[in-house]
Protein backbone atom coordinates (compact mmCIF):
# COMPACT_ATOMS: atom_id res chain seq x y z
CA UNK A 1 0.00 0.00 0.00
CA UNK A 2 0.88 3.25 -0.40
CA UNK A 3 -0.25 6.38 1.28
CA UNK A 4 0.56 10.04 -0.08
CA UNK A 5 -0.96 13.32 -1.32
CA UNK A 6 -2.21 14.32 -4.18
CA UNK A 7 -3.40 18.21 -5.17
CA UNK A 8 -3.15 18.42 -0.83
CA UNK A 9 -5.39 16.04 -0.29
CA UNK A 10 -4.08 12.59 0.99
CA UNK A 11 -4.53 9.41 -0.41
CA UNK A 12 -4.65 5.54 0.28
CA UNK A 13 -3.39 3.64 -2.79
CA UNK A 14 -4.16 -0.31 -2.27
CA UNK A 15 -2.53 -2.97 -5.19
CA UNK A 16 -3.09 -6.61 -6.05
CA UNK A 17 -0.41 -7.18 -7.90
CA UNK A 18 -1.25 -10.65 -8.67
CA UNK A 19 -3.86 -9.68 -10.61
CA UNK A 20 -2.94 -6.16 -11.30
CA UNK A 21 -6.36 -4.65 -9.45
CA UNK A 22 -6.33 -1.32 -7.16
CA UNK A 23 -8.55 0.44 -4.20
CA UNK A 24 -8.01 4.11 -3.50
CA UNK A 25 -9.35 6.46 -1.39
CA UNK A 26 -8.56 10.10 -2.07
CA UNK A 27 -9.66 13.23 0.15
CA UNK A 28 -12.34 15.14 -0.99
CA UNK A 29 -10.96 18.14 0.49
CA UNK A 30 -7.19 19.39 0.45
CA UNK A 31 -5.02 20.21 3.98
CA UNK A 32 -4.24 23.54 4.41
CA UNK A 33 -0.21 24.58 3.63
CA UNK A 34 1.79 25.59 6.35
CA UNK A 35 -0.12 24.09 8.74
CA UNK A 36 0.62 20.79 10.70
CA UNK A 37 -2.05 18.06 10.17
CA UNK A 38 -2.42 14.97 11.97
CA UNK A 39 -3.30 12.48 9.01
CA UNK A 40 -4.30 8.53 9.14
CA UNK A 41 -5.90 5.93 7.16
CA UNK A 42 -7.39 2.55 8.41
CA UNK A 43 -8.42 -0.58 6.61
CA UNK A 44 -10.82 -3.26 7.13
CA UNK A 45 -10.92 -5.88 4.32
CA UNK A 46 -13.84 -7.62 6.10
CA UNK A 47 -15.59 -4.60 7.19
CA UNK A 48 -15.60 -3.42 3.43
CA UNK A 49 -15.25 -6.50 1.58
CA UNK A 50 -11.85 -6.18 0.50
CA UNK A 51 -13.28 -2.94 -1.03
CA UNK A 52 -12.26 1.15 -1.21
CA UNK A 53 -15.85 1.10 1.02
CA UNK A 54 -13.02 -0.76 3.93
CA UNK A 55 -10.57 2.55 4.19
CA UNK A 56 -11.75 5.09 6.48
CA UNK A 57 -9.32 8.38 5.72
CA UNK A 58 -9.29 10.69 9.27
CA UNK A 59 -7.62 14.65 9.35
CA UNK A 60 -7.29 16.02 12.55
CA UNK A 61 -8.80 13.19 14.34
CA UNK A 62 -11.84 13.12 12.75
CA UNK A 63 -13.36 10.90 9.35
CA UNK A 64 -12.73 13.13 6.70
CA UNK A 65 -15.13 13.21 3.38
CA UNK A 66 -13.76 11.09 0.81
CA UNK A 67 -14.18 9.52 -2.27
CA UNK A 68 -13.41 5.65 -2.98
CA UNK A 69 -12.56 3.63 -6.23
CA UNK A 70 -11.32 0.43 -7.62
CA UNK A 71 -11.95 -2.52 -9.43
CA UNK A 72 -14.75 -4.73 -8.04
CA UNK A 73 -12.43 -7.86 -8.60
CA UNK A 74 -9.61 -7.13 -5.72
CA UNK A 75 -9.01 -9.52 -3.24
CA UNK A 76 -6.38 -8.59 -1.16
CA UNK A 77 -3.27 -6.19 -1.05
CA UNK A 78 -0.15 -7.20 -2.48
CA UNK A 79 2.76 -5.90 -4.24
CA UNK A 80 5.30 -8.87 -4.25
CA UNK A 81 8.70 -6.08 -5.27
CA UNK A 82 7.96 -2.65 -3.66
CA UNK A 83 7.96 -1.75 0.50
CA UNK A 84 5.06 0.14 1.81
CA UNK A 85 5.55 3.19 1.00
CA UNK A 86 4.53 6.58 3.38
CA UNK A 87 4.62 9.86 2.02
CA UNK A 88 6.02 8.47 -1.64
CA UNK A 89 4.23 7.02 -4.99
CA UNK A 90 5.31 4.91 -8.00
CA UNK A 91 8.45 3.37 -6.81
CA UNK A 92 9.69 6.88 -5.18
CA UNK A 93 9.33 8.84 -7.80
CA UNK A 94 6.53 11.45 -6.67
CA UNK A 95 6.90 12.81 -3.13
CA UNK A 96 4.97 14.42 0.42
CA UNK A 97 5.12 17.95 -0.73
CA UNK A 98 5.41 18.61 2.69
CA UNK A 99 6.91 17.40 6.09
CA UNK A 100 6.45 14.34 7.81
CA UNK A 101 6.38 14.75 11.96
CA UNK A 102 8.82 12.43 13.90
CA UNK A 103 9.77 11.01 17.45
CA UNK A 104 6.85 9.72 19.30
CA UNK A 105 3.81 11.58 16.63
CA UNK A 106 5.53 10.19 13.47
CA UNK A 107 4.30 7.39 11.17
CA UNK A 108 3.24 4.07 12.98
CA UNK A 109 1.47 0.72 11.75
CA UNK A 110 -0.55 -1.04 13.63
CA UNK A 111 -1.90 -4.88 13.24
CA UNK A 112 -5.38 -3.93 14.30
CA UNK A 113 -7.72 -1.27 13.00
CA UNK A 114 -7.86 1.65 15.31
CA UNK A 115 -11.41 2.53 16.44
CA UNK A 116 -12.47 6.38 15.38
CA UNK A 117 -11.72 7.17 19.50
CA UNK A 118 -8.26 5.99 19.28
CA UNK A 119 -7.50 8.15 16.03
CA UNK A 120 -9.04 11.27 17.95
CA UNK A 121 -7.27 10.34 21.49
CA UNK A 122 -3.60 10.10 19.53
CA UNK A 123 -4.23 13.34 17.41
CA UNK A 124 -5.00 14.89 21.06
CA UNK A 125 -2.32 13.77 22.37
CA UNK A 126 -0.11 14.92 19.54
CA UNK A 127 -1.88 18.37 19.61
CA UNK A 128 -0.68 18.10 23.59
CA UNK A 129 2.76 17.53 23.22
CA UNK A 130 3.23 19.66 20.82
CA UNK A 131 1.46 22.86 21.86
CA UNK A 132 -0.83 23.34 19.00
Amino acid sequence: WCWQTEGGRHVLYLLDESSNKEQLAKADNAVSYGVWHFLAVTYNSAGGGSAASGITLYKDGAADAQTASGDATYVAMENLAQAVQIGAYGGGTQHLDGQILGGPWGPFFTQIELTAEQIKNLYEDMRLGLGV
